[in-house]
């Protein structure tokens, strides 16, 4: 199964058919000399919010060294 296509993005719902938000993450676990395991899946601001993050750091740690001639650091 194709973890990844077949489930992010996907809309959840509840036993009644009500909508519960879009699958926003995927945490898988890593297991010695067996195949990853689905932990849980994530739903909601938190991963939205933690990716936005990791992109916004990375643009602005790639744009520092243009502003400030290579010097410094920026933590997020």
């Amino acid at each position: 199964m194709d973890v990844i296509r077949d489930v992010l993005d996907n809309q959840l719902f509840d036993r009644n058919q009500r909508k519960m938000g879009k699958v926003d993450g995927i945490v898988m676990e890593l297991r010695d000399r067996e195949p990853p395991r689905l932990a849980y899946i994530e739903v909601g601001v938190t991963t939205v919010t933690r990716q936005t993050a990791k992109r916004l750091t990375h643009e602005l740690r790639n744009s520092e060294p243009q502003r400030r001639g290579g010097h410094g650091e920026i933590r997020v």
